[in-house]
């Protein structure tokens, strides 16, 4: 989980979103036009509605919102193991914060949205070409929605057996190349005779 700055024409305004760190889906996302810790909590509790049947670990920065005690009663209740990032070391949370980096670089700067509402549209479909349609070099060249359903392993299988078969034809395509040549070759030998 994490939450940044987002400027849309001079209003800043925070994005806060949650990503299940193995298959790199974003669970939910969320334009705020505040940071108050009951947003965040409203927000936190709302994902976890949705994904009632995980035991989560919600791994986050230590932010004002996070660190606070209404929050860490709000992640007992909900039974969600909280583990904080070192201080000053973004990189503990980097798949989260590699996520708002690419928003903000491939979506909010190409598009520079007008208002509020076009900042979430972006976003939003941002979000859904990244989670449903984008290739991801840290899950294996797959789509963050096939490791996330567990569709990883059929979809590498297939992979597998389409190398196979054209590494088959390959050499069948080969063999048949260099045989081809052994003939033209020993029949031009027997010409020059």
């Amino acid at each position: 989980m994490d939450l940044a700055y987002v400027k849309v024409r001079g209003v800043f305004y925070f994005l806060v979103m949650i990503l299940d760190g193995f298959s790199r889906y974003v669970l939910d996302w969320e334009l705020m036009p505040d940071m108050l810790g009951s947003s965040v909590e409203d927000f936190v509790l709302r994902v976890r509605e949705r994904y009632s049947n995980c035991q989560p670990k919600l791994i986050s920065d230590n932010g004002c919102q996070f660190v606070s005690r209404d929050f860490k009663r709000l992640l007992c209740r909900l039974d969600i193991q909280q583990i904080r990032t070192r201080r000053n070391h973004p990189e503990t949370n980097g798949k989260a914060e590699r996520f708002i980096g690419t928003v903000r670089q491939e979506a909010l700067r190409p598009n520079c949205p007008d208002s509020f509402q076009e900042a979430c549209t972006v976003i939003g479909d941002f979000v859904d070409l990244y989670n449903n349609r984008r290739l991801h070099a840290g899950i294996r060249y797959l789509r963050p929605v096939d490791m996330f359903t567990g569709k990883a392993e059929e979809i590498l299988d297939r992979r597998r057996n389409r190398l196979q078969m054209a590494r088959a034809a390959r050499i069948l395509q080969n063999t048949l190349n260099f045989r081809r040549e052994t003939t033209l070759n020993s029949d031009s030998q027997f010409v020059r005779i």
